[in-house]
């Protein structure tokens, strides 16, 4: 008769169920995402770019909303001054063409209601900014895109000069205009000397006339492209 030998039990290995954890965390993490969102009131999420950073070239303003747009619903912006080309709707997004702006004013854009696809509306939406100064070429390459776009469907674009006026300094104002025949630009310059200029007059217009040359220089523009017209303000004594 043998000898008893003990019985060994073999250990099965131990199941892991972290992946699957994870996936079911990961799946739980989507489905509570899409219905938050889902959950959000129909809203503008933003701008591009943002009404801070809106410059004299910039070609289009793009309002983008956190549902899918109603085009035939969906009113056409306005704006308090002439600067508006056209307007689009596109999925979530409503794409406002503009005009070369003025440096440092003051523009608004309202719409009277946007509308989604299922209904929901947001209404008086007012949108106010001020320019800035940014040379075309240094704009987001998506802009100078669009600018390039924009030239070949319609022709030339304004002078840049537009994009600078109304100017004004403690020295002088500009103001840019077509001329008559409509193939060139008048830039009007009204020169503002001090009290305390009128001891050397001539030399104080001088000097202020220079400056308004080199101010349409720092712009990267080339000032005998215009007819300067110069004007001069006497200062009340």
């Amino acid at each position: 008769m043998e000898p008893n030998t003990p019985y060994t039990a073999q250990m099965q290995p131990r199941r892991s169920f972290a992946p699957l954890i994870v996936v079911v965390a990961v799946i739980a993490a989507i489905v509570i995402g899409i219905l938050y969102v889902l959950s959000l009131p129909f809203h503008l999420v933003n701008t591009t770019p943002s009404t801070a950073s809106i410059a004299t070239y910039t070609p289009t303003l793009d309002l983008n909303f956190n549902r899918e747009l109603d085009n035939a619903k969906t009113a056409t912006p306005v704006a308090d001054q002439n600067i508006i080309r056209s307007s689009s709707v596109s999925g979530k997004t409503l794409t406002i063409n503009l005009t070369s702006l003025a440096e440092n004013k003051t523009y608004t854009i309202t719409i009277a209601v946007v509308q989604a696809k299922d209904g929901s509306q947001i209404r008086n939406i007012s949108l106010k900014f001020k320019p800035k100064y940014v040379p075309a070429d240094k704009l987001p390459k998506s802009q100078q895109q669009t600018l390039l776009n924009n030239q070949d469907k319609n022709g030339p674009q304004p002078d840049p000069i537009y994009g600078l006026v109304p100017y004004s300094t403690l020295d002088f104002t500009l103001q840019a205009f077509p001329t008559a025949d409509g193939k060139g630009i008048e830039v009007d310059a009204n020169l503002l000397p001090s009290a305390a200029d009128l001891s050397n007059e001539d030399q104080a217009i001088a000097q202020y006339k220079q400056e308004v040359v080199d101010y349409i220089k720092s712009k990267g523009l080339d000032p005998s492209k215009y007819t300067i017209n110069y004007t001069v303000t006497q200062p009340t004594t």
